[in-house]
């Protein structure tokens, strides 16, 4: 988790216009130097969960981060959602990228990126959690 977040916090240039003129300045000086820049975090745009008063999503995603991904077969088991409402629900998260589905073993997991999304979301449905 901690690494999609840095991954994705990343940039080759600075957002701020001001250290885009120290930049331009500096680079003549340290032209064989590479410098990267990291957003803060607060300001990092991370995955947001869609808006569903459904309690089926969230059950779907304690499933998921109970058994640490899992087939939709085994998905329909342990939450006791049909398939074709499972479908739609595993579709609105991956637009979403809460969720992917891995390949070849086709299980879905909790994405990286949206594992603070997802839990803040359970979180706030009550479920219960880890002491993370």
């Amino acid at each position: 988790m901690a690494l999609a977040i840095w991954q994705r916090s990343l940039r080759a240039r600075p957002d701020d216009d001001a250290k885009l003129e120290d930049l331009d300045e500096k680079s003549e000086k340290q032209s064989q130097v590479t410098d990267c820049w990291v957003v803060p975090l607060d300001r990092l745009s991370l995955p947001t969960m869609p808006q569903s008063k459904e309690s089926v999503t969230g059950f779907v995603l304690h499933g998921l981060l109970l058994h640490n991904g899992l087939d939709m077969t085994s998905l329909e088991a342990v939450t006791g959602v049909s398939t074709h409402e499972l479908s739609l629900v595993l579709s609105r998260l991956k637009r979403a990228e809460l969720v992917l589905c891995g390949q070849p073993d086709e299980r879905w997991q909790v994405t990286p990126i949206g594992y603070p999304t997802v839990r803040r979301h359970l979180q706030s449905w009550g479920f219960p959690l880890d002491q993370f």
